[in-house]
């Protein structure tokens, strides 16, 4: 049932990413029959985004640019000074993430177990959240002031085109960007998250709440070093692509 609906997911896929002709309610329409075709019902829900990646690539930097984005209210900043392992709370303030009065180190912890309630989709343990670094670590002031004005003019212009964007996103906080020195991508370099400039500790407190450390970046896992048997390639700092790669069967029958 569940192999039927994802190969009918792929399909679509394929067919709309072909034929762009096909209208968005048509390929809504496919999806919904292949998943009914599959045993399972489909059902619309709002969600809410809360923390964005948006990566491209520009002239000279193949390696792409990295930026994320958050609701400023999802989880409190950690103070100026503060030790992320301490004792005290964050914030008496709770916020969507983070309960009020929580301490730091009870906070941003993978929990060894977790489990999700398939009816109401809740995962327990709960784990509070705080964003350790202030514009991802951004060095020198002049990336912090770059950091600064880019918000103020993306979301200045956001409100005023209003009749072309949803004013909506004006709410959304650019945390900081990283990228790597001009024409310096090489393959089989795995030393990239060292190498990063800009927003050098940059993390999102949605997607990586645990990985929230001095010196890692998206480079910390986004390089270009070797796989397993496979090269080190530029092309591996697409984790779509090297998820693809084949894998030691020893290992699969192994899991």
């Amino acid at each position: 049932m569940i192999a039927a609906t994802i190969l009918g997911f792929l399909t679509v896929f394929h067919l709309r990413a072909n034929a762009p002709g096909i209208s968005l309610g048509a390929w809504l329409v496919c999806i919904a029959g292949l998943a009914g075709c599959g045993g399972l019902v489909l059902t619309a829900v709002t969600v809410a985004l809360i923390g964005v990646h948006v990566v491209g690539v520009i002239k000279n930097h193949p390696e792409f640019i990295w930026a994320t984005f958050e609701l400023p209210s999802n989880a409190p900043l950690l103070p100026a000074g503060m030790d992320p392992h301490s004792s005290d709370p964050v914030s008496a303030q709770s916020y969507p993430l983070y309960k009020g009065g929580t301490p730091a180190d009870q906070s941003n912890f993978l929990p060894d177990k977790m489990s999700i309630d398939e009816k109401t989709q809740v995962v327990t343990p709960v784990t509070n959240v705080f964003q350790r670094f202030v514009d991802g670590g951004a060095t020198p002031q002049a990336d912090k002031d770059a950091i600064t004005s880019s918000n103020a003019n993306f979301q200045a212009g956001i409100r005023s085109h209003k009749d072309k964007i949803d004013p909506i996103f004006a709410n959304y906080r650019l945390t900081g960007t990283t990228w790597l020195l001009a024409g310096t991508l090489t393959p089989g370099d795995g030393d990239m998250v060292d190498e990063a400039i800009g927003s050098i500790d940059l993390a999102n407190a949605t997607m990586e709440t645990f990985e929230q450390d001095v010196g890692e970046n998206c480079f910390f896992c986004h390089d270009t070093a070797g796989i397993g048997k496979n090269p080190g390639k530029n092309i591996n700092t697409s984790h779509i692509i090297t998820s693809q790669l084949r894998r030691n069967p020893k290992i699969e029958e192994a899991r």
